[in-house]
């Protein structure tokens, strides 16, 4: 993997991620000590149980963060988009609780703990949106673990295509989009089989809420669809 020379004083994911409000100065110096690095679909970036070093914000591309289930089986959490952390912690003695991997050809940029704390001195606004972040995802694994024990299948593989739709930026009635996650990876997302998505996803294309044939997909009726996963 070639580093890359990405400027964080015109980054396209700036405005979407922890830096947004940075001043030039802090921006300065957060660009002189990352470095950014660029994987292919399917490369592993971060391994579950492994000491994390720094800080980590995907530039462009789609992640997956996943864990190791009973009998060895992937679960996925959720996917991360340009501007999201990944792989951060409060503590960076502590180990990553999560793999994360290249779903999409990835960039992300990469800064250690000393430096990533020497820059939240320059610009105090970045403790603020890392401890949102921080407040968020705890947030969000509650709900997501309230809801995969309650909902049932067709509400859960509704749920995660909605969360595919958010990521991929996916406009109602818009020409069909390729996603690189298949069957077995939206199941990894669901707790649920490949053979229940495809059919519930067929049994989507009938009813009208969504167009997919492979991995191309397109949603139809968003209004429908989050009905169905629970409003």
């Amino acid at each position: 993997m070639k580093p890359l020379n990405i400027s964080c004083l015109n980054c396209n994911a700036k405005d979407c991620s922890i830096l947004r409000n940075c001043p030039t100065e802090a921006l300065q110096f957060f660009d002189s000590k990352k470095y950014c690095m660029r994987y292919v679909p399917g490369q592993s970036i971060i391994r579950e149980g492994s000491r994390i070093d720094g800080v980590y914000v995907i530039y462009e591309g789609i992640v997956k963060l996943h864990v190791k289930g009973r009998l060895g089986r992937d679960f996925i959490l959720r996917l991360g988009k340009p501007g999201e952390i990944v792989g951060h912690t409060d503590d960076q003695f502590q180990k990553q609780s999560s793999s994360v991997t290249a779903v999409e050809p990835t960039t992300v940029c990469f800064i250690e703990h000393t430096d990533f704390e020497s820059g939240m001195k320059k610009c105090p606004s970045v403790q603020r949106e890392l401890m949102s972040v921080f407040k968020n995802e705890l947030k969000n694994i509650g709900n997501r673990t309230i809801q995969l024990v309650q909902m049932n299948v067709r509400e859960k593989i509704a749920d995660a295509l909605l969360h595919i739709a958010e990521v991929y930026k996916l406009k109602e009635g818009k020409n069909p989009v390729e996603i690189s996650l298949s069957r077995q990876e939206i199941s990894d997302m669901t707790g649920t089989t490949k053979e229940q998505v495809s059919k519930i996803i067929s049994e989507f294309r009938t009813d009208g809420f969504i167009d997919a044939h492979g991995k191309k997909i397109s949603i139809l009726n968003y209004a429908k669809l989050k009905a169905v996963a629970g409003g």
